[in-house]
């Protein structure tokens, strides 16, 4: 049951983001995962605004995997075996740590 509620939230996050402006939907997003002041224009990651913020990998991070999961194919209940690996593959290292091989 889990797959299938976020399959309908995907839903209608995409169905929101066809009829939304683009750049309404995405400073709502943007605002939602509290990127706005540290994707503006200047100096996103000067030692000033990254102080004020000890989770911004995190939520850039998750940021990332969300727009990742937009425009991806539209659910893993309907990829085959092979698909799901390289899907989650791509899922966990846009989010996992790179140090480790």
């Amino acid at each position: 049951w889990h797959h299938l509620l976020v399959d309908m939230d995907m839903l209608v996050t995409r169905m929101s983001a066809m009829v939304l402006r683009p750049e309404t939907f995405f400073s709502v997003a943007l605002m939602r995962f509290e990127l706005r002041s540290f994707l503006a224009p200047g100096e996103p990651f000067s030692p000033v605004a990254q102080q004020d913020d000890d989770f911004f990998m995190q939520k850039l991070q998750s940021f990332t995997v969300f727009v990742y999961q937009l425009l991806g194919v539209h659910s893993p209940l309907s990829l085959t075996f092979r698909q799901l690996v390289t899907h989650t593959t791509r899922q966990f290292l846009s989010v996992g740590p790179k140090s480790h091989s």
